[in-house]
């Protein structure tokens, strides 16, 4: 009898010690599964993500990807039908997804924003092609100026022309005399000095020959 015992209580050791193993084996089993489906989804997550910006027409800045056991969900918003049906083929062609839930809302792009923009560079564009002539405005008056100059330099030196009889203008390179010269060879010593200076195009002659009487 007190055999008998033994061996019920040893047999009853024997199945708790076999129940418990079996419990933790499916156990652990789980949870590796878990482990390796949590890394899974995270992987089909990045390579949605990836696809989309890789991609002219979907703005992946405006969806977001969540992935659970390989369902891949994407909300947020697009600009047309056609860009939610591109963003969910791309999902769909990512290895290890089961099924793709669209809930992309479509909102047309704001044309007023990208018309403002062009607006904008229009007038950048304008106001530097204005400072652009003002600049080359300035920098012609100054060579102008410089002509000048060195053409009353050039009357002022020589012995046949008088220079204080003679006013010197000059617009674009383009140089005029005005006043009174004694001869009409002082006149074309005068055109012929201000030919020489550099930079001038044309000479135009307004003088008069003075008359004695």
């Amino acid at each position: 009898m007190l055999k008998q015992s033994k061996v019920r209580i040893l047999f009853s050791l024997c199945m708790s010690v076999l129940l418990a193993v079996f419990f933790l084996a499916c156990s652990q089993g789980s949870n590796d599964t878990s482990k390796t489906s949590g890394f899974g989804d995270a992987r089909i997550t990045a390579s949605v993500k990836a696809k989309f910006a890789k991609d002219d027409l979907v703005k992946a800045r405006n969806i977001d990807v969540d992935t659970d056991q390989g369902q891949v969900s994407l909300r947020g918003t697009v600009t047309s039908q056609v860009e939610a049906d591109r963003a969910v083929q791309l999902a769909q062609s990512v290895d290890g997804v089961r099924n793709v839930r669209s809930y992309l809302k479509t909102e047309p792009e704001n044309t007023s924003s990208t018309s403002t923009g062009d607006s904008l560079k229009n007038e950048a564009n304008k106001t530097e092609e204005s400072l652009k002539r003002t600049a080359d405005n300035a920098a012609e008056k100054t060579k102008d100026a410089a002509i000048t100059a060195e053409v009353k330099l050039k009357l002022a030196k020589d012995k046949n022309v008088t220079a204080s009889d003679i006013n010197v203008d000059t617009n674009n390179g383009e140089v005029t005399l005005n006043g009174t010269v004694g001869s009409k060879a002082e006149e074309r010593r005068a055109i012929q000095l201000a030919r020489t200076v550099d930079d001038v195009k044309v000479v135009h002659s307004n003088l008069t020959v003075k008359t004695t009487g």
